[in-house]
């Protein structure tokens, strides 16, 4: 509900990454990857983003890589779902950007993150293997968040 917002206004560009970016990254990744990327039962998929943070990509396509493949693998993963929500705010600004949601738990902001780490990597390579422990991490506790507010069955 809090990040409906969100979606009414900026919805157009989640659904522009969808439809462009998301199956275009699909394609460059090798089969192995696709496949825990897409599957998600695996650990994180750290040798595509390493292979995207050595690319020379843009700074905005290395970005939007990184989205789309954290994305994809954390809602494979943990139930989440592509939600378009706050990064960050002042008095008198608010920048919006694309992340995942779990239901009305929480949002990650996948955009905020993913800039970090493109970032932090030049200076601080250990920061993917940060960036992909904080993703378990999150899988983890939100997949058992989801289940534990689910209706109980009789």
């Amino acid at each position: 509900m809090w990040l409906d917002g969100y979606q009414q206004q900026f919805g157009n560009r989640l659904e522009d990454f969808l439809t462009e970016t998301v199956p275009r990254v699909l394609t460059e990744l090798t089969s192995s990857q696709k496949k825990q990327v897409t599957n998600g039962a695996q650990e994180f998929p750290f040798e595509p983003l390493l292979e995207i943070l050595n690319s020379k990509h843009s700074y905005e396509d290395t970005v939007s890589r990184i989205i789309a493949v954290t994305g994809i693998w954390m809602n494979a993963a943990s139930g989440s779902q592509w939600c378009v929500g706050p990064l960050n705010s002042t008095d008198y600004s608010e920048r919006v950007g694309i992340g995942v949601r779990w239901g009305e738990i929480a949002f990650s902001p996948l955009s905020n993150m993913s800039e970090n780490l493109v970032d932090s990597f030049p200076t601080w390579p250990g920061v993917l293997m940060e960036f992909s422990r904080m993703q378990e991490a999150d899988r983890d506790y939100y997949k058992q968040r989801i289940l534990e507010t689910r209706p109980k069955q009789k």
